[in-house]
């Protein structure tokens, strides 16, 4: 049921949007009648004008109208899903295809994501880049690989560990920043 436009109820919520109150996410939705849109009051896409702006008590409400869920706040996930499974995903991707590029360029476009959203959600849960976990993931195969061609594939397990952590600590030192300081603006990039 649509409301007047002065309802002091409407006015509250419509503040509630321009502050981007995260408390008052789930208690209701708002859509925007001009993209078909429904959002969360937390929403951070760009502000609708208050004319195209329409209240509704739940995420169904809003899709029996007619709106479709915003791809950036996801109003139609609970705040349990919200919890952000995908850097996860790109973790488990990583471990899985670290050294199969093409596959794991397959697998990256599966996640529907945009790449600058990735990067930023990883790197908030594992504080590093993508990029950069691969590296580390190819340097521990290169360092693994490298002692079993040697002769020390007779080593046991927790000496290859070992060496495999001191490979893992000298790609976080800062001689491995500074060497790669000069491809600063391909770092963020996600490989292919």
């Amino acid at each position: 049921m649509r409301r007047n436009a002065t309802d002091p109820i409407d006015q509250q919520k419509w503040d509630a949007i321009l502050q981007g109150d995260e408390s008052q996410d789930d208690r209701f939705f708002y859509g925007v009648r001009t993209t078909g849109v429904y959002c969360r009051p937390s929403c951070k896409s760009k502000l609708p004008l208050r004319k195209n702006v329409e209240f509704f008590d739940s995420a169904e409400q809003a899709e029996e109208k007619g709106f479709r869920p915003c791809k950036r706040c996801k109003p139609d996930l609970s705040e349990f899903d919200r919890a952000n499974p995908l850097p996860d995903q790109l973790k488990k991707i990583c471990d899985l295809y670290f050294d199969d590029r093409s596959r794991l360029s397959i697998e990256l476009e599966r996640l529907d994501i945009h790449q600058n959203r990735l990067i930023r959600l990883f790197h908030q849960k594992y504080h590093t880049t993508p990029t950069k976990y691969l590296n580390g993931l190819r340097v521990v195969k290169a360092a693994i690989n490298l002692l079993k061609q040697t002769g020390a594939c007779c080593r046991s397990l927790q000496n290859v560990g070992s060496a495999a952590s001191r490979v893992s600590i000298a790609l976080s030192s800062s001689n491995m920043d500074r060497h790669r300081s000069n491809t600063a603006g391909r770092d963020q990039k996600l490989p292919s």
